[in-house]
C-alpha cells in the first residue's frame, strides 16, 4: 500500500467481505468470482477487497501446484473465526483489531482521535486535523478523499463512531474510548532515560508498548500512539527530540533521538 489507501471501500464493505468468505468456505478457496460473487462482478472491486482480506490476513494468497493458478485464496484462522461467529459485537471487534494492526490510515486515525481526546468532532474537522497533522509525522499527505472515506466507512459500520441524527458531529462510542494515565505515563519515560544523555526514540516505543497496560486501556499501543504522547511532553518542556537517521520501526526521522531537557 502506498501512502495514499489506494482501495475503495464502500459502506456496504462488510456485507462484500462476508460474501467473499462463503464463498470461499464452500468452494474450499476454487471457483469463478466473477459468475459468483453477484455484488463484486466487476474486477477491479472484486480484487480490491480481495487485497484488503489478505492485508487484514484474513485470507492467504497461495499459489497451487496442481492448477498453476496463484489466485488460490485460503481464509485463515482468523477468517474462520469471523465467519463461524454469530456475536455481531464480537465479530466487529475482531475487524476493528485486525484493520488497527495492518491498516496504517485506520490506525493513525484512531490513535489520533485517541491521544487528542477528541471524543466529538465534525467531519471536515477530522479530515483538516488529519492531513495536517499526518503530513507533519510522515512528510506526505496520506489522507486524500478516498483513504478518509474508507477510514469513515470502517469506523461507522464497526460502530466505532457513532452520528446522532439532529446533529452534524460525530461521537466514539463508549467501548472505543480509553483512559490514559498521564502522571503515570511521563513518570515512566523520565525514569527510563534520566542516567541516559538521550535513547532511541524507538527503544522507548518498544520499551512502553510493554509495559502499556501501566497507564493504559488501550489494548494495543503503537509507535504512533506513545509518540503522539512523548509529542505533549516535548511542547511542556519536559523532554526534548533530536532528529537523526531512523532506527527501523516507522518512527519518522524527526523523532529519531529524545532526551531530557
Amino acid at each position: 500500500m502506498g501512502l495514499t489507501w489506494i482501495i475503495t471501500l464502500s459502506s456496504n464493505w462488510k456485507e462484500y467481505i462476508n460474501e467473499i468468505l462463503v464463498y470461499l468456505r464452500d468452494t474450499e478457496g476454487y471457483g469463478d468470482f466473477r459468475t459468483n460473487l453477484p455484488n463484486l462482478k466487476k474486477a477491479r472491486t472484486r480484487d480490491d477487497y480481495l487485497d484488503f482480506l489478505v492485508t487484514i490476513k484474513i485470507l492467504n494468497l497461495k499459489f497451487s501446484e496442481s492448477t498453476k493458478n496463484q489466485n488460490f485464496f485460503q481464509i485463515t484462522d482468523l477468517g474462520l473465526n469471523y465467519i463461524l461467529s454469530d456475536d455481531d459485537k464480537y465479530k466487529s471487534q475482531l475487524l476493528h483489531n485486525l484493520l488497527y494492526k495492518n491498516i496504517l490510515h485506520y490506525r493513525f486515525a484512531y490513535d489520533y482521535i485517541l491521544s487528542n481526546d477528541l471524543y466529538e468532532f465534525e467531519l471536515i474537522e477530522l479530515h483538516e486535523k488529519l492531513v495536517v497533522y499526518s503530513s507533519m509525522v510522515y512528510g506526505a499527505r496520506i489522507y486524500d478523499k478516498i483513504s478518509f472515506d474508507n477510514v469513515l466507512n470502517c469506523f461507522l459500520s464497526l460502530e466505532v463512531i457513532t452520528q446522532k441524527e439532529e446533529r452534524k458531529k460525530y461521537y466514539v462510542t463508549e467501548e472505543y474510548k480509553i483512559t490514559f494515565n498521564e502522571e503515570v505515563f511521563e513518570k515512566m519515560v523520565l525514569d527510563y532515560i534520566k542516567n541516559e544523555k538521550y535513547t532511541y526514540s524507538k527503544e522507548l516505543c518498544d520499551f512502553l508498548i510493554k509495559q502499556q497496560h501501566e497507564f493504559s486501556t488501550k489494548e494495543y499501543c503503537t509507535n504512533d500512539f506513545i509518540i503522539s504522547k512523548l509529542e505533549k511532553m516535548d511542547k511542556k518542556g519536559k523532554i526534548e527530540f533530536i532528529a537523526g537517521t531512523p532506527k527501523p520501526g516507522l518512527i519518522p526521522a524527526k523523532y529519531t533521538l529524545i532526551k531530557v531537557r
